[in-house]
């Protein structure tokens, strides 16, 4: 199947529905993660992080802080359309390897 957005008719819908549609697509991936292997670097980033984490467990922030830290770095008061859940990892960690002084995390 040589399947594309415009032979779906994706392009013609709306882009909320398209959001959603691309939400689903990306759920589906990541629920079959095993279809798609890491590569070598990948795996040894990932281990570098997770040896980083067990070492300071302490160092996390909670998935609110997390939250309050990115609206306030982005400018925006609490967002218009609230967050369901916290993020994919499922946990009130951020994903290992992103640290409380993370720059990305960093209020400036």
């Amino acid at each position: 199947m040589n399947a594309s957005i415009k032979s779906l008719g994706i392009d013609r819908l709306p882009v909320e529905e398209r959001l959603a549609l691309v939400e689903q697509i990306w759920d589906s991936i990541a629920g079959d993660s095993s279809a798609v292997p890491l590569t070598g670097t990948q795996h040894a980033q990932l281990q570098k992080r997770m040896e980083e984490d067990n070492a300071h467990p302490g160092d996390v922030m909670s998935w609110e802080q997390v939250k309050a830290s990115t609206l306030s770095r982005l400018g925006k008061g609490p967002s218009r359309r609230p967050f369901e859940q916290p993020p994919v990892w499922g946990t009130t960690r951020p994903p290992v390897g992103m640290r409380r002084n993370d720059p990305a995390l960093v209020s400036s």
